[in-house]
């Protein structure tokens, strides 16, 4: 029996021109934040993280780590953090993943940074 394979030409290959939406990005809820960062510090259930637009938030991390979908937090190393902002401006952390070390790496951020 001779099988022909179908060969995927280079145009198969060819980058997209329509924007980038990942299953990542289908996951994130509406209302819902997922920001990339380096811990700078740990307080509790609290850290600081510095995002890389140099900013810095502090993220709750007591639901995540209540819930068991939080890493343990280092100073030192980057992770992705999903969750809600409260009005006084602190990241309510659903869930908090460790990340590549390099930010060239990282996914796009959702949501107010």
């Amino acid at each position: 029996m001779n099988a022909r394979l179908a060969c995927p030409t280079a145009s198969s290959y060819a980058p997209s021109s329509s924007p980038r939406n990942t299953s990542a990005d289908a996951l994130v809820p509406p209302g819902t934040s997922r920001l990339y960062g380096t811990v700078l510090g740990i307080e509790g259930d609290m850290i600081t993280l510095r995002l890389r637009n140099a900013k810095t938030i502090s993220v709750d991390l007591s639901e995540a780590l209540h819930d068991s979908k939080s890493v343990v937090p280092v100073v030192g190393s980057a992770v992705v953090v999903t969750g809600k902002f409260s009005g006084s401006g602190t990241l309510h952390a659903l869930q908090m993943l460790r990340a590549k070390s390099s930010e060239q790496l990282w996914d796009t951020d959702i949501g107010p940074q």
